[in-house]
């Protein structure tokens, strides 16, 4: 199963759902994963999945990209300006949520509570 793509068709249906037109990117390319207007408001989505758990309360997600290349390994970290919410799909409890980008840039991984 291609996680991130079910984690960007989850996202874009659940934004769907909540009244947004959604675009999604052609190439691979773009700035951010997604773009979303509601009532003429423009949003960038970065969209992260993750099943990785930390403990019993809580699940990791990876921020940072890593792109193997002909030398090696590439790590981006991530870029807050590229995007405006950064949606996070927890595949196993098929969930999403949203956290604003600002105050995230450079950073490596974030923890998410798990649902009680």
């Amino acid at each position: 199963m291609d996680t991130g793509t079910v984690a960007e068709l989850t996202v874009a249906a659940d934004l769907a759902r909540e009244g947004y037109e959604v675009f999604l990117p052609v190439g691979g390319k773009a700035s951010c994963d997604l773009v979303g207007i509601r009532d003429g408001v423009t949003e960038r989505f970065e969209i992260k999945s993750t099943s990785r758990s930390v403990n019993s309360r809580s699940w990791t997600v990876e921020l940072r990209q890593k792109r193997p290349n002909r030398t090696g390994v590439t790590t981006k970290n991530f870029n807050a300006t590229n995007s405006d919410t950064l949606a996070i799909y927890i595949g196993p409890e098929n969930r999403v949520i949203y956290m604003p980008s600002e105050g995230m840039d450079g950073r490596v991984s974030v923890d998410v509570a798990k649902m009680e």
